[in-house]
């Protein structure tokens, strides 16, 4: 039960749990650690909605600013208006191949995606994860690309930093150096960028995967 793992390397469990937009979490080390602390079971198929809500409002905590966003733009998508219906739409116009999920909540997986179809630059995206409330509205965004070139980790890195400035300006927190040369220096070296709203959190990280080589993920969720 091993998806995502970098996830609890590059985070800490306040951002795996307010990230419980994109399930992949709940398979990390930590994310199951968290879940079995909180009486989750596993596999994560069998959460409810209550228990994605409580794990949601434990993570919201950390990620927590002090102001109001200026806006809860994600790739072309506004959370907490954008519908599941919405997202099936974008889904047909743009050809994605897609599944729908319950994992609690439900959710909508994508997969191989060309970065021009979400409004973007660089290399495709590897895997795309959209989360709804029970309601059906947009909760959280998380977007990964894996197994990347120099290049294509600059490009990544470069466009999604841009279109992060662009809507929400200076990022409340900066660490690490996101150059391919400094990422490949060791494993699971890594560079992040962090938005923290009193609604919302953004966050885009770039790691370098024992396994998988170079990758970027851009995680755009609501603060409860």
């Amino acid at each position: 039960m091993r998806r995502i793992a970098w996830g609890a390397s590059v985070t800490g469990m306040g951002v795996i749990v307010a990230a419980i937009g994109a399930i992949g979490a709940l398979h990390t080390s930590g994310g199951r650690e968290l879940m079995a602390r909180l009486g989750v079971p596993c596999p994560v198929d069998k959460v409810s909605a209550e228990q994605v809500t409580h794990l949601r409002q434990v993570g919201s905590q950390a990620l927590r600013g002090t102001v109001p966003a200026p806006a809860r733009q994600a790739l072309g998508m506004t959370l907490g208006q954008t519908t599941e219906a919405d997202v099936k739409q974008w889904q047909k116009a743009s050809g994605a191949q897609c599944e729908t999920l319950q994992r609690g909540y439900p959710f909508v997986r994508c997969r191989g995606i060309p970065a021009a179809a979400l409004g973007a630059e660089g290399p495709a995206v590897s895997e795309l994860w959209f989360s709804f409330s029970p309601a059906g509205r947009l909760i959280a965004v998380d977007l990964y690309r894996r197994g990347l070139d120099d290049t294509g980790s600059q490009q990544a890195w470069s466009d999604a930093r841009a279109r992060m400035a662009k809507v929400f300006g200076a990022p409340a927190r900066v660490t690490g150096d996101a150059s391919p040369a400094v990422l490949r220096a060791s494993a699971l070296q890594t560079a992040r960028v962090e938005y923290r709203f009193s609604d919302y959190f953004v966050a885009l990280t770039a790691v370098n995967l024992p396994h998988a080589g170079l990758a970027v993920r851009e995680q755009y969720t609501l603060v409860n």
